[in-house]
């Protein structure tokens, strides 16, 4: 889906393509209303990864040997 919307398709030719290929959904086909609401989801998922910053300060491991299995 991304893929074509990035070669201009429009939401309606990317529905019909998918309805096309036998894609369905839970309702039936891939209407334009769907796939733009899809699209969009996906472009603010990627815009939230790009923007986020990932830091770490300060890391404590701790190691810790098995207790004994008491046997019967």
């Amino acid at each position: 889906m991304q893929s074509l919307a990035s070669h201009r398709y429009t939401a309606k030719e990317i529905g019909a393509y998918l309805s096309k290929l036998g894609h369905k959904t839970s309702r039936g086909g891939y209407s334009p209303r769907l796939v733009g609401a899809t699209l969009l989801k996906l472009w603010k998922r990627m815009a939230r990864r790009r923007n986020t910053q990932l830091s770490v300060s300060k890391a404590t491991f701790y190691l810790e040997t098995p207790k004994p299995e008491a046997s019967s």
